[in-house]
């Protein structure tokens, strides 16, 4: 595969503006927002600061966990901050694609959120944006046709959306 497509920017990849969730979401909001909106991976913020990452399959260990050992069937007010990661690895929107694919795989995660200057957060790129990215330069189509405007960069809070 021609190198070249490594060394486009993520932001022709990543999805932007990002949904995020707050540290005290609960994680039955968690799930139910990742469900409606089909995603896997959200990050969390506190006001406009990153503050961790959290998974499907971490909500859903941590619902399960709690359901196991809750002793009247009622579970805990749980939240995001309990399961969320807070070590998080995170990319430029002008770095290149490889590079975003080489974090991933050296520290074995499926997702980067991505700052702009000043520490801002202005998208998401994942493996499956990656792929989309591999596949559409496969077919001779250039990917940065449809890459986010950076008018559009930034977040979108998740309890800001009409959901139902």
């Amino acid at each position: 595969m021609e190198r070249n497509l490594l060394n486009h920017p993520v932001k022709v990849a990543m999805t932007s503006p990002v949904i995020v969730i707050s540290p005290d979401t609960s994680l039955e909001e968690a799930l139910r927002i990742m469900d409606v909106m089909c995603i896997r991976r959200v990050p969390v913020v506190d006001g406009e600061d990153l503050v961790g990452i959290v998974s499907l399959r971490d909500v859903q260990e941590a619902l399960k966990d709690m359901e196991e050992h809750c002793e009247d069937g009622e579970a805990p007010g749980a939240t995001v901050a309990d399961t969320m990661t807070t070590e998080v690895f995170t990319i430029s929107p002008n770095a290149p694609i490889g590079r975003a694919a080489e974090i991933m795989l050296q520290e074995k995660i499926a997702a980067l959120p991505v700052m702009a200057a000043g520490e801002k957060l202005v998208g998401i790129i994942t493996e499956s944006d990656i792929f989309e990215v591999v596949v559409r330069l496969w077919k001779g189509e250039d990917p940065s046709m449809d890459a986010p405007d950076e008018s559009d960069y930034g977040m979108v809070r998740a309890d800001e959306l009409e959901m139902y």
